[in-house]
């Protein structure tokens, strides 16, 4: 027989275990100039995903692919 304290406790382990698989994945960007092109690198979870010409492009870009990563726009596109 489970004490109330037991129930409690199980409860709140699987209410924040839902709540975590609920969260949006993170994703690590990175944006470095490249001296040899003159351009910026841009990286997402370290693995390259492109160029741009200077800085805030290259934020905007990234930005972008993060939201359609999340959204799952981007999987609709290639599908």
């Amino acid at each position: 027989m489970s004490t109330t304290a037991e129930v409690a406790t199980s409860t709140m382990t699987n209410a924040s275990q839902t709540q975590k698989d609920t969260q949006p994945p993170c994703y690590v960007k990175s944006i470095q100039y490249d001296r040899e092109n003159r351009d910026y690198a841009m990286r997402l979870d370290g693995e390259l995903v492109g160029f741009a010409r200077n800085y805030h492009e290259a934020e905007i870009e990234l930005d972008r692919l993060v939201f359609d990563l999340l959204s799952g726009q981007y999987f609709r596109e290639a599908a």
